[in-house]
């Protein structure tokens, strides 16, 4: 599935932060590659947070089983366990979120863009845990470096974008594609962004111009409006979900589409199947184990009750050699002097010692004892 937008995760925020500002983080699990989820607690209410980075941070329903603690959730659990979240912001509407905890003593910041990043900094700014170790052209994501958030050079919050600053943007843009400029500007996504201007009858890939900024800016308004109060879309194909946008969108105009009441429900839809797969595959894989170890047992046990046989057959086999010691010594010594003495010979000895077999060559004795009966 693809990234979340940055218009998209407004909305995530505006729908989700009300119950995580003034919450108390209560439990943070790291439950696969680039997947957290944080338990809060507010005013006698549990919430979960599903984040998997650069694709979703959602409220949900589901609770996948959580593995034993990784180095980097263990470094977080300690520092910012039983916190409160002060606030939680979307910094010039980018991709970007941060969690304001107990009074400044900590930002936990997560990046949604590119490969995406975890970082906890304390109040001084210094990276004191991140999830990846990055270095960029223009910042280093390490512990105990500075924190430093990405250069975004020209983009503006289009909630604050005036109409006399866009049509300033766009007479400079020049022989620019329009929909390339405005990508550059304004942080919503280009599903959105395309979708926005052939609904106002504009070519994105047309040449940016400012005579069209007062169109843009009024489809703008619109845009936000909609992106905070529309149903949320899934578009379904083959029984799968193929895409997914806070309103319905023209490119799939027609396309078979399931309504949500929220942003967060969408998302969690979503991403809940793969999590709970992840589960079931967990699942079958210990139950495989189990099934592997139980064969291995019983397999063991086998051997080691023939072998206990064994030891028992042999044991006897000794006992009555031992008992029987004077009557072998006896047929051996016979043997000894009678080189030629024949099996019919041997037997009349001792009523407890059958020969089976006289080998003369290697001089071998095969013989069989005989319990007495009591």
């Amino acid at each position: 599935m693809r990234d979340l937008s940055s218009l998209e995760l407004f909305r995530v925020i505006s729908e989700a932060g009300g119950s995580i500002t003034g919450s108390r983080i209560r439990k943070f699990y790291e439950v696969g590659e680039d997947s957290f989820r944080f338990s809060l607690y507010k005013e006698g209410k549990n919430t979960d947070i599903y984040c998997k980075l650069a694709k979703t941070f959602n409220t949900t329903v589901f609770a996948e089983q959580a593995e034993a603690a990784t180095s980097f959730a263990m470094a977080i659990r300690k520092r910012i366990s039983n916190s409160f979240v002060d606030g939680l912001e979307q910094p010039n509407m980018e991709r970007i979120l941060v969690f304001d905890l107990e009074h400044g003593s900590h930002k936990l910041i997560i990046e949604m863009f590119g490969k995406g990043n975890m970082v906890l900094v304390n109040a001084e700014g210094t990276i004191e845990a991140c999830y990846k170790v990055f270095t960029y052209r223009d910042r280093v994501i390490k512990n105990g470096r500075k924190y430093e958030p990405p250069m975004q050079a020209g983009m503006r919050n289009f909630n604050t974008l005036s109409r006399e600053e866009l049509e300033t943007f766009l007479e400079s843009s020049g022989s620019e594609r329009l929909i390339i400029a405005l990508s550059k500007y304004i942080n919503i996504g280009p599903l959105y962004l395309d979708d926005m201007l052939r609904r106002v009858g504009l070519d994105p890939s047309g040449t940016a111009s400012g005579k069209e900024a007062g169109k843009i800016f009024d489809a703008l308004v619109e845009l936000k409006e909609k992106a905070l109060h529309s149903k949320p879309i899934a578009y379904i194909a083959d029984g799968a979900v193929i895409d997914y946008s806070l309103f319905e969108i023209g490119k799939y105009m027609g396309a078979e589409k399931k309504e949500y009441a929220t942003m967060n429900e969408l998302l969690d839809s979503i991403y809940r199947e793969g999590r709970a797969a992840a589960g079931r595959n967990e699942q079958e894989e210990m139950e495989g184990r189990l099934s592997e170890i139980k064969s291995s047992i019983e397999k063991q046990e086998r051997l080691l009750e023939e072998a206990r046989k064994e030891v028992s057959y042999f044991a006897e086999c000794g006992n009555m050699i031992f008992e029987n010691m004077d009557e072998i010594n006896k047929l051996i010594e016979y043997f000894r002097r009678n080189k030629r003495a024949t099996r019919e010979e041997l037997n009349m000895l001792s009523s407890r010692i059958i020969v089976k077999e006289i080998d003369f060559k290697k001089n071998i004795i095969k013989i069989e004892m005989v319990k007495e009966n009591v």
